[in-house]
């Protein structure tokens, strides 16, 4: 945006002018149709004149008595050296001038920028299309762009209930026996209760796990801290000297600290991962790997297959013609 009272300078150079889509589209347009009936004509007129010449010197051979085959193939071999040292000649001046580019446009490009509009990358040998958004090439694969986000980390053991004791993988519930009632006969209570256990991975175990922690040790007490903390909402004082208020539920500093020091929150295959920058998703199968998610949620496909590749010719004139 131009700054308020100042105008801004612009000029249009003759280039410009000629240059114009709504210019130069019509002539691109009338210059191809041209180009593709010219190396039409340029084709027969060149077999027409080679066809000639070979049956002049074959005419020649035989009136000096030379057997067919010699006069027939004689000829023909001299024609292909001469056509070859012509491609030879013409490859080699226009590689010495190439490129060269008027306002932009092409005129006269070698190899390997000789790629045609429809095909314009070359990978390896061959030209291919441009590979859909999101997507990078390696030869015949549109590999999908891809962040790497780093090696899982072992997961933790779920923490006990609260009044339970925890044994190193199991949880169980203390069994508790109800008083008896001796005031009258029959006695009652004295019925227990408790005694139950659950496994400490029973629901696939807790992320993050002991490597944000520091090591098992301790890691039961500091998991319920963590979690504590999670579920707060983000802290958005800039330093330590703003406390966070009383009742509007932020982290304190100490507990933004606890939360950003243990990034392996999403649980994934029996691990625990980092979580993926905003707009991806894990790779299933390589949570490693985040790639972008698409509109029905799922993670865009890793490797998408196109074959579609032309060969790029030796001598590209004005961006559209290979005659070599």
């Amino acid at each position: 945006m131009p700054k308020k009272g100042v105008i801004e300078k612009t000029e249009d150079t003759m280039g410009d002018f000629l240059w114009m889509p709504d210019v130069a589209s019509p002539m691109y347009d009338i210059l191809k149709s041209v180009a593709s009936t010219f190396r039409v004509v340029f084709a027969l007129i060149t077999f027409g004149f080679f066809a000639m010449v070979w049956w002049g010197l074959f005419m020649d051979f035989r009136a000096q008595k030379v057997p067919v085959l010699y006069a027939a193939i004689g000829p023909l071999i001299a024609i292909l050296v001469m056509l070859a040292l012509l491609f030879v000649v013409v490859v080699f001046f226009s590689s010495m001038v190439s490129p060269i580019d008027i306002f932009g446009y092409p005129i006269v490009h070698t190899y390997p920028g000789t790629c045609p509009p429809t095909h314009p990358e070359l990978n390896g040998l061959l030209c291919y299309k441009p590979c859909p958004s999101g997507r990078h090439r390696v030869s015949d694969v549109c590999w999908a762009d891809s962040v790497e986000n780093g090696l899982g980390t072992a997961i933790g053991l779920e923490p006990c209930p609260d009044g339970w004791e925890t044994w190193p993988l199991t949880c169980r519930n203390p069994i508790h026996c109800d008083p008896i009632d001796t005031s009258h006969f029959p006695w009652t209570g004295g019925a227990c209760h408790g005694g139950e256990t659950i496994g400490r991975l029973d629901h696939g175990g807790v992320c993050p796990g002991p490597q944000d922690a520091g090591g098992l040790s301790g890691f039961d007490d500091w998991y319920k801290r963590w979690k504590a903390a999670h579920e707060k909402k983000q802290r958005t004082k800039k330093t330590c000297n703003e406390p966070a208020g009383v009742h509007d539920g932020e982290r304190t500093c100490e507990e933004q600290k606890l939360v950003d020091g243990a990034p392996h929150v999403e649980r994934i295959d029996g691990m625990c991962y980092k979580s993926c920058p905003s707009g991806m998703t894990h790779v299933p199968l390589m949570p490693y790997l985040c790639v972008r998610t698409e509109a029905d949620g799922k993670p865009m496909r890793l490797d998408y297959y196109d074959a579609d590749s032309k060969v790029p010719s030796m001598v590209q004139l004005f961006g559209f013609i290979n005659p070599f």
